[in-house]
């Protein structure tokens, strides 16, 4: 019976010792746990913090980009007003320059328009008179065989 208590004692101490133990083990891994979520908690606001200062940095960025397009958009229509004006004065200058050789030129371009129509026109009355004559030549031709073929038919006729 002594035994048996004090077995009963050893196994309560061991049971009180597990508890004890287990409890501890709880308290440590309910610590850990809290330790996570307040490290997770942590980098979540430090990758917040990287992502807001790198949105910022694109913000700024392209607030940089939009202002350096403008300037050059304006620097690009000032440009193209200058050169327009420019290129303006300049036509208008070889207008002025030019107009008596436009105008010289086109008296001769127009002349040698007449020449070469003259030419066609001469060519292609010699054309015309070229195929009157042997559309003529052709009716003379088929005259005169008709004509042999009927003398020869007379003739034919006559002896058979």
């Amino acid at each position: 019976l002594f035994r048996s208590a004090e077995a009963a004692a050893a196994a309560e101490a061991d049971e009180a010792r597990l508890a004890e133990e287990a409890a501890a083990q709880k308290a440590l891994e309910e610590e850990l746990a809290r330790e996570r979520a307040a490290q997770a908690e942590a980098e979540a606001k430090a990758l917040r913090e990287a992502h807001e200062s790198e949105m910022d940095c694109l913000r700024e960025a392209s607030a940089l980009k939009i202002q350096c397009f403008w300037r050059q958009c304006c620097a690009r229509k000032a440009y193209a007003i200058k050169l327009a004006r420019a290129w303006a004065a300049y036509h208008k200058e070889q207008a002025e320059a030019s107009a008596a050789a436009a105008e010289e030129a086109e008296a001769a371009r127009l002349e040698q328009e007449a020449r070469e129509a003259e030419e066609y026109w001469a060519w292609y009355a010699t054309v015309i008179q070229c195929f009157w004559r042997q559309y003529l030549a052709r009716q003379a031709y088929a005259a005169r065989c008709a004509e042999a073929w009927a003398e020869y038919e007379a003739a034919g006729a006559g002896e058979g």
